[in-house]
């Protein structure tokens, strides 16, 4: 809501209205093909609404009614009486749905799926998803939203097992088709971006990727095939028909199109080629012969990590060392035909005073080998670590929870 009425404007006997919005049509994206709005989104803006005496006239565009079910029910029973629904009972409504729908006993669940789902495409729309949305570099960001996406779909299928024949057409059309489609969107865009990054990087996986990239653009369409000619026998029909991927613009594409995504040739048919990148660049050893790791402090939640990559076609032998007894990694030496991750930590109690980096050498059986630094802050507050309170700054930033 941009704006509510002034106290002088609500002595006007017309009174004031809302017009809100679950689907949308406008700059700088539209996004008309699922429920992306929390309820407790709807709830804070009508409650505001209410307390502000825009309370003449509710109205919400929902777009198509189908996949807007569940805020399109809430909207209505805040607007009939939103004295009945304080912010202390917001969090039964969806498990009191779910309840009516599918019955008491997975209640519970089908309510955490439903609250997950328009949470996390509360993130960013799915139509104003593009390949670099979530970053591949930094904080391991689209690696984890995949990974929580992944994990709710893997829920929504185990739930629809256990449910009865008759409610899981119901099932698939109110949850676990925004979950698995919301979920497959997601992953193709991190993995278009990643293909794209390991073709800049030359990577033996770039294939590999394009075509999970491919066929994870072919399951969208065959999630909705299911939803439109599978479930209750057809009777959602052209109900997700909605475009949703190849956006540019407010405008809707007219077919999804298939992000670009890019091959390149192994450096040998026959070799192995060692390949080496860090944590928060997108630069990458051979092509960038000075990597630097993110610099590691004792407040850290995290380690960073560094990347081996084979840029052949054959198995890669490789060892992993450092120059100082207190850096700790996760593996020493290894065989990777596509890409192996080594943690870096170190053991502050171990670190002298001033100290302010190490090094940390990757190498192949061939000879070839890449140095990564590890730089280091603040190893002389290592004796405060455990005395620290409320949010302290590691990695040149401060994390608060919103």
């Amino acid at each position: 809501i941009r704006r509510l009425p002034t106290p002088e404007e609500r002595k006007r006997p017309g009174g004031a209205g809302i017009y809100y919005h679950f689907d949308y049509v406008g700059g700088p994206r539209s996004y008309k093909w699922i429920n992306v709005t929390p309820l407790p989104k709807v709830w804070e803006q009508m409650h505001q609404a209410w307390r502000y005496g825009a309370d003449r006239l509710w109205i919400v565009n929902v777009g198509d009614l189908k996949p807007m079910e569940v805020p399109t029910e809430f909207f209505l029973n805040y607007a009939w009486n939103p004295a009945a629904w304080p912010a202390a009972r917001l969090p039964d409504y969806l498990t009191l749905w779910a309840t009516r729908e599918f019955g008491a006993e997975h209640a519970g669940e089908v309510a955490a799926l439903v609250e997950s789902y328009a949470r996390f495409n509360g993130r960013r729309r799915p139509e104003q998803l593009a390949p670099e949305t979530f970053s591949a570099l930094h904080y391991r960001e689209s690696e984890r939203v995949v990974a929580d996406w992944n994990a709710l779909a893997e829920r929504a299928r185990k739930l629809a097992a256990q449910l009865p024949a008759e409610q899981r057409d119901a099932f698939f059309q109110l949850v676990q088709y925004p979950v698995e489609a919301s979920a497959n969107l997601n992953e193709l865009y991190a993995t278009v971006q990643l293909n794209r990054l390991h073709a800049d990087q030359g990577r033996a996986d770039t294939g590999a990727l394009a075509a999970r990239a491919r066929a994870l653009f072919a399951r969208d369409a065959e999630l909705a095939r299911r939803y439109q000619q599978d479930v209750a026998g057809g009777k959602w029909h052209h109900m997700m028909s909605q475009t949703h991927i190849g956006y540019t613009s407010w405008k809707d594409p007219a077919t999804n199109i298939m992000p670009a995504v890019r091959e390149i040739a192994a450096a040998s048919a026959a070799q192995p080629a060692l390949g080496v990148a860090v944590e928060g660049t997108a630069a990458a050893w051979p092509a960038a012969g000075n990597l630097r790791l993110p610099a590691l402090d004792p407040f850290a939640a995290t380690f960073p990590d560094i990347e081996v990559f084979n840029r052949g076609s054959a198995p890669l032998p490789y060892t992993v060392g450092a120059d100082q007894p207190w850096v700790k990694l996760s593996q020493t030496d290894g065989t990777v035909e596509q890409s192996a991750r080594i943690e870096v930590g170190v053991d502050w109690a171990r670190v002298p005073a001033g100290t302010t980096q190490a090094q940390v050498t990757v190498a192949a059986a061939d000879g070839q080998s890449a140095t990564v630094v590890l730089p280091l802050r603040h190893a002389g507050a290592r004796a405060a670590v455990g005395d620290a309170a409320g949010f302290v700054e590691s990695g040149g930033v401060v994390a608060i929870e919103a």
